[in-house]
């Protein structure tokens, strides 16, 4: 900042699309990257310029955004939003002339007859920026060989029809435009494609399997280098010699196969369950066993995923760079169905749909194709994308299933109030499966909730307990894990075993905290089925939780859950929109409100499982969150490599009478 006096740093999220079936959307770390910079301490978020330049609005709603944003620079700004508005059409119309001469001079160059030519395909700050590429363009031309970027080859005129339904789950820009590269290039004589990608990059981890999908199907060599900023160009050299050599003899070959099936990369969901066994996943077995039962009473056989230490360490052996909930997921499936003795074939994976831009949308497709790889009957087991409010069952399962999440997540709660201070140690955690059961056994035979809360509430009341203050610990971070006593090491246990009282966040709060940022954001993109049937129901339950939540009031003794603040207000802060989505907008509105419900808490366990986009940026706004707060956070990166993660608490639980922590404490494990 020392060399400019701003920064033009605008909001890229989403790309407009031709067809209604897919979306276009700019990766995780591109839509937060100017809400990152704005908490950077020491930093002038005033001197960031951030209109929202891509997203699902017109072009005339862009130059207004362009106009406000330049208009803050001074109050004696020189130009009207007219002239803002020709400069813009001048852009797009720069723009739209260099991509037709980038494609003419492809046309110009390519080496003609029968040499090779190669094809970057990548994001192209990757590919074209000298200070990212580590000079691997050089190599190639060093070589004697034609390179050419993606961008240059003709989309406009080609039949994508065969990749057409892979390209329908793909919601990344960039990746489907490779996919789309990567198949005129596997269908296309003389061109081969290297394809340059980013350590840890999430869209490059699902693009790159299915760009070998892809060129293996139509027997084309090709080339994947990964930069990371360690590599210079001489490690590269010899890759590149090699593909180079592999590339050449396939163009000299006279053998080159002509049909192709490609099919095999189509996804293939489940439009309906019918009488196939449901396998649901286990984040949280206490709702989850809830869910389960309230499947069982809408008539289909159901099973909560069984996860162990094991299956986690099997879920390693699929992932090449995707965040590893989707892997361990897959890993649970088999294994469930193989220690029930099940028919792969007659059951299926309930998976929830998601329009965020992190991996969760690739989730059913990417889970379908291990499956597949995995063989042995379980290539023909289903996939079903159902949603977690169960409103694609019945209105009956959509209610039942807002109070599994409220009985589910209270009763956790009631687990953290009394286990820490019980005086017979496991008397809570044999009462808590009893309650449990009741509880399960009211949903499967819909009998009086009620009557099933004042029976399994009173089994608490006879747990002695002993007066004493321990300080509070907030858990929060990915759905996945925080409440996964499995993948988070039993964090639980592990922070009462070590003095500690656990904060947790149960699903129908956390539903309460986020839903009107979701709905304001649904009513934009004109998703008004989903914003009136989840409004509605929202609506309604919170009316009805009331004569429930008194069963629980007495053992809590807190009154029941209200959103306060507004949402809008805690998010500015942070310099995030209300055309934001995903898990790092929701930490920060889950936090403050962890804070205003217990503001004597006194430390914050952020919990991430590996590779995942969302837990990385809010561990990037951690300092800034600090300083709001006044409380420290602690993030937690589980990877299932082994190890006790949760150790790296264990400083601030010792010093939880100070009152100050350094940052300079905080650690990621």
């Amino acid at each position: 900042m020392d060399k400019a006096d701003y920064i033009f740093l605008p909001f890229y999220f989403e790309e407009k699309s031709e067809g209604k079936d897919r979306r276009r959307q700019h990766c995780y770390y591109t839509q937060f990257a100017p809400s990152i910079i704005s908490c950077l301490s020491n930093f002038d978020k005033k001197r960031i310029i951030s209109p929202i330049t891509k997203y699902l609005y017109t072009n005339f709603h862009t130059k207004l955004e362009l106009y406000k944003s330049l208009k803050k620079i001074s109050a004696d700004f020189l130009f009207s939003f007219f002239d803002i508005s020709a400069a813009y059409d001048s852009a797009l119309e720069f723009k739209e002339n260099c991509q037709l001469s980038w494609k003419a001079l492809y046309q110009q160059y390519k080496s003609k007859g029968s040499d090779i030519n190669v094809i970057f395909l990548g994001r192209p700050y990757t590919v074209l920026t000298k200070t990212m590429n580590n000079n691997i363009p050089q190599l190639f031309e060093n070589l004697g060989v034609k390179t050419f970027f993606q961008d240059m080859l003709d989309f406009e005129t080609r039949d994508f029809s065969q990749i057409d339904p892979l390209l329908k789950e793909i919601h990344w820009k960039y990746v489907a435009q490779i996919l789309q590269a990567a198949y005129i290039v596997a269908t296309s004589d003389h061109l081969y494609p290297v394809y340059i990608s980013s350590f840890k990059c999430a869209p490059d981890s699902f693009g790159i399997d299915y760009f070998k999908q892809i060129m293996e199907t139509y027997n084309k060599p090709y080339l994947v280098l990964e930069l990371d900023e360690h590599d210079s160009s001489v490690g590269y050299e010899t890759r590149v010699e090699a593909a180079i050599r592999a590339f050449t003899n396939h163009n000299n070959s006279t053998s080159k196969e002509k049909k192709h099936d490609i099919s095999l990369l189509h996804p293939n969901f489940l439009s309906k369950i019918d009488n196939k066994t449901i396998i649901y996943p286990n984040w949280d077995s206490y709702s989850g066993s809830l869910i389960v039962a309230i499947l069982k009473n809408e008539g289909y056989p159901a099973l909560l995923m069984e996860e162990t230490h094991e299956t986690l360490k099997k879920s390693i052996l699929t992932n090449t760079g995707q965040c590893i909930p989707l892997n361990a997921l897959a890993a649970g499936f088999i294994h469930t169905i193989e220690k029930n003795n099940l028919d792969p074939s007659n059951c299926v994976l309930w998976l929830n749909p998601s329009d965020i831009a992190c991996n969760i949308k690739m989730y059913p497709y990417h889970i379908k194709k291990i499956l597949e790889k995995n063989g042995k009957g379980f290539e023909k087991s289903g996939i079903y994308k159902g949603q977690l409010s169960l409103f694609d069952i019945s209105y009956r399962a959509s209610t039942n299933a807002y109070f599994a999440y409220m009985f589910g997540g209270l009763l956790r709660n009631i687990g953290c109030k009394i286990r820490p201070y019980e005086i017979h140690k496991g008397e809570t955690d044999k009462v808590l499966p009893k309650a449990l059961k009741i509880l399960c056994n009211a949903f499967e035979r819909a009998e009086s909730k009620e009557e099933a809360l004042k029976n399994a509430m009173e089994m608490f009341s006879d747990i002695e307990t002993r007066t004493e203050s321990r300080p509070k610990i907030g858990i929060f971070g990915d759905l996945y894990v925080r409440d996964n006593d499995i993948m988070n090491q039993d964090l639980v246990h592990f922070i009462e075993d070590n003095g500690g009282e656990v904060i947790t966040t149960s699903y129908y709060k956390y539903a309460k905290i986020i839903a009107n940022s979701y709905f304001k954001k649904w009513f934009k993109e004109g998703k008004y089925l989903s914003l009136f049937s989840n409004g509605a129901l929202l609506v309604a339950m919170q009316a009805m939780e009331k004569k429930y939540y008194k069963y629980f009031e007495p053992i809590l003794n807190k009154s029941a859950f209200e959103v306060k603040d507004s949402y809008e207000n805690i998010l500015f802060e942070y310099g995030i929109l209300q055309e934001h989505t995903g898990e790092s907008m929701d930490n920060i509105l889950k936090i403050h409100h962890i804070i205003n419900e217990y503001p004597d808490i006194k430390l914050l366990v952020q919990t991430n499982p590996a590779f995942c986009c969302a837990g990385l940026i809010t561990e990037a706004m951690a300092q800034k969150l600090e300083e709001k707060i006044n409380v420290p956070i602690v993030s937690i990166t589980y990877d299932v490599s082994g190890g006790n993660k949760n150790k790296v608490i264990l400083p601030f639980l010792m010093e939880s009478g100070e009152e100050q922590y350094s940052h300079t404490q905080k650690l990621s494990v």
